[in-house]
């Protein structure tokens, strides 16, 4: 397309030049050729008209002219055909291709960025669970922490989803929970989050599907006042 647009231009840049060179020789013949009285050379010898050397340069130019033009449109021809044979060539070589290859590459292209996605949460939240295991216990804030959750946990709202593991340190809690299904589980997301949020504002979660068809979700908290370990990758 660039090569086709670059041909067009020096063609139009030709046709501007030689209008540009020829006009002054075609805006003096012309109101002679109009009045009828544009001399003709006798060949008798004598002083040669002005405007009939104009009119044989005139002449000559413009032949130039159409030889330049169907040297330019060759070209263009050639530069088509050119253009059509490559694009021909790169649909042969994808066709050639069997669907089975293109789709595999295709999908892989799709699925690099969402890998890339899940092992940076997968690192984020392992570097949370470092974190808790190297706190302190405090314990009076344990029973309150563990409390709230506890107490959630109990709500009938909750009924879909049942709590099999809580542990809490100093500032973080560990919540591991099972859900009947993946609606219970984001049922259980809104409503926990705001169930403990008074004593626990920050969480994040990391949902996991087993094989087997069941929903689980790993869940971390961060008290009060406090905001979950930040992570740099």
């Amino acid at each position: 397309m660039k090569s086709s647009a670059l041909l067009f231009a020096l063609i139009a840049v030709v046709l501007g030049w030689t209008i540009h060179a020829l006009y002054p020789a075609v805006r003096q013949a012309a109101p002679n050729a109009q009045a009828g009285s544009l001399p003709v050379p006798t060949g008798s010898g004598g002083e040669d008209d002005p405007a009939a050397e104009d009119l044989v340069v005139l002449k000559h130019d413009m032949a130039l002219m159409k030889s330049d033009l169907a040297s330019l449109r060759a070209s263009l021809t050639r530069l088509t055909a050119d253009m059509k044979s490559q694009s021909g060539s790169r649909v042969e070589a994808e066709e050639s291709t069997p669907y089975g290859e293109r789709q595999a590459v295709d999908s892989e292209v799709q699925e690099a960025p969402i890998e890339e996605s899940a092992k940076l949460e997968e690192a984020r939240l392992e570097a949370i669970e470092a974190t808790l295991r190297h706190e302190a216990i405090d314990a009076t804030w344990v029973a309150q922490a563990t409390d709230a959750i506890e107490q959630a946990m109990e709500d009938k709202a909750l009924a879909g989803s049942e709590l099999h593991d809580l542990e809490c340190r100093s500032t973080l809690c560990r919540v591991e929970v099972a859900h009947q299904n993946p609606i219970a589980r984001a049922d259980f997301m809104l409503r926990f989050a705001m169930m403990v949020g008074p004593v626990l504002p920050s969480m994040t979660a990391q949902p996991i599907e087993g094989d087997d068809g069941s929903s689980t979700s790993s869940i971390y908290l961060a008290r009060q006042g406090y905001e979950l370990p930040p992570f740099e990758p």
